[in-house]
């Protein structure tokens, strides 16, 4: 099994975040690919066939890249407003997203690019962490 995880190099600031990908016995750690840190990477979330990743960068864009000989991200997905927690399934990208009242509702961006809301947060509800069973 292979992790991926965003993190920094010892000696940046607290704000510069990469993409890694590691075994899951610890072992090979390395970045998935050459300055994914100019993406600002979060939430990154392995592909249903797990040969890609899809993460968000720090301008609330969504992109994916290949788990192995990736130079950088292709952009799937450009929003206005935050973007969060991504997750990848057969269905499409889950995401948590915040819309204009403030609230975060799930989205859901379907195999054919099509976007379509899941959930409509309100007050009473911020909806988040969309995650696909395995």
């Amino acid at each position: 099994d292979t992790l991926v995880f965003t993190g920094r190099y010892g000696f940046e600031s607290c704000c510069t975040r990469h993409i890694f990908r590691r075994a899951a016995d610890g072992s090979g750690g390395t970045e998935l690919f050459t300055g994914s840190s100019a993406d600002g990477p979060m939430t990154p979330a392995f592909s249903p066939a797990g040969d890609s990743v899809a993460y968000v960068t720090s301008s609330y864009v969504i992109k994916a890249a290949p788990v192995v000989g990736a130079t950088s991200g292709v952009p799937l997905l450009q929003l206005r407003y935050a973007v969060e927690n991504v997750s990848w399934g057969t269905g499409g990208l889950a995401f948590g997203y915040y819309v204009n009242n403030g609230y975060k509702s799930i989205f859901l961006r379907l195999p054919s690019g099509r976007v379509v809301r899941l959930t409509r947060a309100a007050p009473t509800s911020d909806d988040e962490l969309p995650v696909f069973k395995p």
